[in-house]
């Protein structure tokens, strides 16, 4: 099935409107096939998902879109744009975009966050949630708090805060960013030369560093106490206050070394229907190394 490109231009409470870009595959006429919306993290973009886009496409509708300030979509300049509330809408008006009344949310790393708060939000539109790598934003705040496993993993956070993050991290042609999110997909012969001319341009995109970094500074985290102990504080501000009800799964790399799995612990306390699956030897990027795994779970737990 050949992955095909468009672009939807949504309305936007703030904005009026915004440009969305995104990757799809195994569209029909009549909207028949299921929607499926997968919804990628930082610093990635649609192709996160192109292994379901072709693996997929034959019984759903495979949607990927880039996040707004992501690779082609708008990039709107100025924080309030980037809250996790704004992503939401954005999912919300282009599943409405494309004709669906209700849709299976896919959702990894800042994606999963996003896919949770949406879940909370619009569960009326919602059949199924599966969340990769992601954790929960009232756990995640929990451990960020209380966890010095966490705290510790999350300290290139503070990082990503400081005004001159972008201009290091683009450096070298952004040699910086590329062994941040991949070293380990290039040690595991996951990732070649050929993804790092996919990336790079994506990255390259002008305003697209600095917007994709406003996720993190959008949301709360503050820079930690010199004085104190603690290295990252948080807060996500998410509207997370119900327990969700529809059937959700998650899909945890267990050798993830930015999230530990700590952020599964407690979920069945915020998720009615939970099924976990944990895939020992994989890590954070656990969508690349075994996108297999996740395809046919994502299947399978559609169907059940």
């Amino acid at each position: 099935m050949t992955t095909k490109f468009d672009y939807a231009e949504l309305p936007n409470q703030k904005l009026g409107h915004i440009k969305i870009h995104y990757a799809h595959a195994g569209k029909d006429d009549n909207n028949k096939k299921p929607l499926l919306l997968c919804v990628h993290g930082f610093p990635e973009f649609w192709y996160t998902w192109h292994q379901q886009l072709d693996a997929l496409s034959y019984e759903f509708f495979v949607v990927a879109p880039d996040l707004r300030g992501f690779n082609l979509s708008d990039k709107p300049q100025g924080l309030e744009f980037y809250t996790l509330q704004e992503l939401v809408e954005d999912a919300l008006a282009l599943v409405k975009h494309l004709g669906y009344e209700s849709f299976t949310l896919v959702g990894h790393d800042w994606g999963g966050l996003m896919a949770w708060t949406f879940a909370t939000l619009h569960p009326e539109v919602l059949n199924k949630l599966i969340i990769i790598n992601s954790p929960h934003p009232r756990i995640h705040q929990e451990l960020l708090t209380h966890s010095q496993r966490q705290r510790k993993s999350s300290e290139y956070i503070t990082k990503f805060l400081d005004d001159s993050a972008a201009a290091k991290l683009s450096k070298n042609n952004f040699d910086l960013l590329w062994r941040f999110a991949f070293n380990e997909l290039v040690e595991k012969n996951v990732f070649s030369d050929k993804e790092m001319h996919i990336y790079k341009p994506a990255w390259a995109q002008e305003g697209a560093l600095e917007s994709t970094l406003s996720l993190y500074r959008a949301s709360n985290f503050t820079k930690p106490n010199p004085e104190s102990s603690d290295s990252v504080k948080p807060v996500l501000e998410a509207p997370i206050a119900n327990k969700i009800l529809c059937d959700t799964l998650v899909m945890w790399g267990m050798d993830d070394t930015a999230l530990s799995s700590e952020c599964l612990d407690g979920l069945s306390n915020y998720v009615a229907n939970l099924e976990i699956i944990k895939i020992p030897g994989a890590g954070h990027c656990v969508i690349h190394e075994c996108p297999d795994i996740i395809s046919e779970n994502i299947k399978r737990f559609i169907h059940c």
